[in-house]
Formats: structure tokens, C-alpha cells, sequence
């Protein structure tokens, strides 16, 4: 029954190749870009970011399959009183996939490193998503002077390679690479998404072509099948050595992506940590919860 549920994937990854031709770089970086986006090279890449407001400095990561638009709520209440960075990882969104197609935790370190250099930022708050969460406390602990307080939200690095997430378990089928190459049916982004929300009205129509068109920006669909079949190291081992304030945050239905047993493991290993939960939010609280979620953020930061 799973393989015949994979074939009509693929017929339908396949039938959205020829719809998918028009989302061309140039379409999308017009859709996708305003007056704050700025692009910054890094080996080969071109990483679209955005750098708003004055003052104490809010660097957002984002997650998987997502981009810096997942911000675009906290981000307009925080830049009111902090300068706000936030960047499209390399493999997602306007930034796109990279010469060399790898995409390890230590690159993605390395990028981060190479941004808030060349932006001039000595410190920050470093807010993290999902696999951001994971590059943002491996980039805290080897970069301990530049990160003030960390915030983890519904955040990768426990390796479970033998029950990854759903929609990364789909990914390791070999049929799936098909789709790596058509590009992702909006149907599958769709699905992806309801089980990303606690409350799945919130996934409406503009939601779904966002993630839609940017997960099919050229490159990613590769790109996302490359990082679902990487073999990642736990260093997990390096959290009991973070001695900054943290702040981890949870959505409590987050089911299908990053359970809420998790939290508990970066609860048990961090030194200085805070725990939130939210009942009835899924893997994005960001998204679903915004104005709690930002809100206990900055009572975190001015605390």
C-alpha cells in the first residue's frame, strides 16, 4: 500500500514539473524580496537576508523546508526595539542550494559565522527553529563571546536515525528523489504543513504557496533530499558546556516533526535553561503562535 501511496507521489511530482517551470529565480526573488532584502556571498552562494531596526541585535534561524519569512510576525514587533537579522539558509528559500549540494551543521555554522562578521555584529540573541535550533547551539558553543542569551524552538539535534520525522523518513525513499528532481506537488507541501500545525485551519491558502514556491525554488527540492539522506553527528554531548541563558520553546502537538520529549532532553543537559510550552501548537509556534511566543521571547531577553 506504501509503495503504490509513493507512486502516486511521484506521478503528481511529475505532472507539477511542467506548472512548476514558472517558478523561475527571477519570478520568485520579485514575489519574495522587498526594499530590506540584501544579498551577501558566501562560497558560491548568494544568501538573501534582511537586516531591520536599531539596537540590540536578534539573529533568526530558521528551519527545515522553511525561510526568513517564517519571522515575518516576530519580526515586526521586535525590530521596534532590536536590530533584527534573519537569512534564507543555504538549500531554502532565495538563497538556493550550494556549488558543492552539502549541507552539514559545521557549514551551516560556518555561514553564520561569515554573516554576522560581515554585518559588524559582535553580539547578539540567537533564536533558532527546528534544525536552526541545532546550528544555533552548536554555533553558541563554539562561539560562546558572540551569543548573550540563546532561544530554542522545537529544536533538532537529538538524532534519531531510526525514527527520523515523517516527512524526512518519506525523503529516504529512493523513489522520493524523483520529486528532488520535479520539484514538490503543492498537495505534499500541504499535507507536510497540517502536520507542522497544532491547529490546522491556520494552514490557509497563502501559507501553502509560500512554502510551496520557495521550497521549489530551484536547487532546494535537491537540496532537501541531500539533507534528509545526510548522516549527522550528535554532539549533544556540547550542550552541558552552553552556559549562556536559555530559553526553550515548545509547541506541544508537535507530533510528526520534533517531539515534545526533546524539550526535555535540552531541559535535562543545558545549565541555564527556561522551559515554555504551548498546548495546541504544532512544530512552527512562530507561525501559530506568534504574539505568546514573541512575547515570552522578549521578557526573556530584558529579564
Amino acid at each position: 500500500m506504501r509503495n503504490w501511496v509513493l507512486i502516486v507521489i511521484i506521478a503528481s511530482a511529475t505532472m507539477a514539473c511542467s506548472a512548476n517551470k514558472h517558478l523561475t529565480s527571477e519570478v520568485l526573488k520579485h514575489r519574495y524580496t522587498n526594499e530590506e532584502s540584501e544579498f551577501l556571498n558566501f562560497e558560491g552562494s548568494q544568501i538573501h537576508y534582511r537586516d531591520e531596526g536599531e539596537g540590540e541585535v536578534v539573529v533568526l534561524v530558521h528551519g527545515i523546508s522553511s525561510s526568513l519569512h517564517t519571522w515575518d510576525q516576530w519580526t515586526g514587533r521586535l525590530k521596534q526595539n532590536y536590530r533584527v537579522i534573519r537569512f534564507d539558509l543555504p538549500g531554502f528559500g532565495l538563497t538556493g542550494s550550494n556549488v558543492k549540494n552539502e549541507y552539514s551543521i559545521d557549514s551551516y555554522v560556518s555561514m553564520l559565522e561569515n554573516l554576522l562578521v560581515q554585518l559588524n555584529v559582535s553580539q547578539c540573541y540567537l533564536v533558532g527553529s527546528s534544525l536552526g535550533g541545532w546550528i544555533a547551539w552548536e554555533y553558541t558553543y563554539l562561539h560562546p563571546d558572540r551569543v548573550q542569551k540563546l532561544v530554542l524552538m522545537n529544536a533538532a539535534g537529538f538524532t534519531t536515525p531510526d525514527d527520523p520525522p515523517k516527512p524526512i523518513r518519506m525523503a529516504q525513499k529512493p523513489l522520493f528523489k524523483n520529486i528532488a528532481v520535479k520539484g514538490a506537488p503543492k498537495f505534499l507541501v500541504r499535507k507536510f504543513l497540517k502536520q507542522a500545525f497544532g491547529d490546522r485551519s491556520k494552514v490557509d491558502r497563502d501559507l501553502v504557496t509560500r512554502y510551496y514556491e520557495l521550497n521549489n525554488y530551484p536547487g532546494n527540492p535537491l537540496a532537501f533530499y541531500t539533507i534528509a539522506n545526510s548522516k549527522y553527528k550528535s554532539n549533544t554531548e556540547r550542550l552541558s558546556k552552553i552556559n549562556q541563558p536559555t530559553l526553550i520553546l515548545w509547541g506541544e502537538e508537535d507530533k510528526k516533526w520534533i517531539d515534545i520529549s526533546h524539550a526535555y532532553l535540552f531541559q535535562e543537559l543545558l545549565p541555564m535553561d527556561q522551559l515554555i510550552t504551548y498546548p495546541g501548537v504544532g512544530h512552527l509556534p512562530m507561525e501559530e503562535a506568534p504574539e505568546q511566543s514573541v512575547d515570552d521571547t522578549i521578557k526573556f531577553f530584558e529579564n
